[in-house]
C-alpha cells in the first residue's frame, strides 16, 4: 500500500468490506482492518504525508471462482476518520 499528502507522522489503516451482492454497488459496512496476515498493520507516513506497508490477507476462506463486490478506505488509526475511499471493485479469487 502505497499513500501519500496525508497528514505527516500520522498512522494509518487499511480496511476492506467485502460485499456478495455482485452487483457493483457496494453497500457492505463490516470492514475489516488489513495487514500481516491477520494481525493489523499501520501505515505510518513521513514528514512529507507519504506512508507504504507491506500487507496481505489471505482469501482461503472464499473457494476458488468465488465472486465479490469489495472496496477498500483508509482511516485514522487514532480517530477512526476516514481519510480516503475506493470505489467498488469486483474481485474473483483464482489461486
Amino acid at each position: 500500500v502505497w499513500v501519500r499528502d496525508l497528514a505527516p507522522n500520522t498512522s494509518y489503516l487499511l480496511q476492506r468490506a467485502v460485499d456478495t451482492t455482485i452487483d457493483g454497488n457496494c453497500t457492505s459496512t463490516a470492514w475489516l482492518t488489513l495487514g500481516k496476515g491477520a494481525v493489523a498493520a499501520s501505515i505510518d507516513t513521513d514528514e512529507r504525508g507519504t506512508g507504504r506497508a507491506e500487507l496481505f490477507r489471505s482469501v482461503a476462506a472464499f473457494p476458488v471462482g468465488s465472486t465479490f463486490d469489495i472496496h477498500f478506505r483508509v482511516i485514522d488509526a487514532i480517530t477512526s476518520e476516514v481519510v480516503l475511499e475506493s470505489s467498488c471493485y469486483q474481485f474473483t479469487v483464482d489461486l
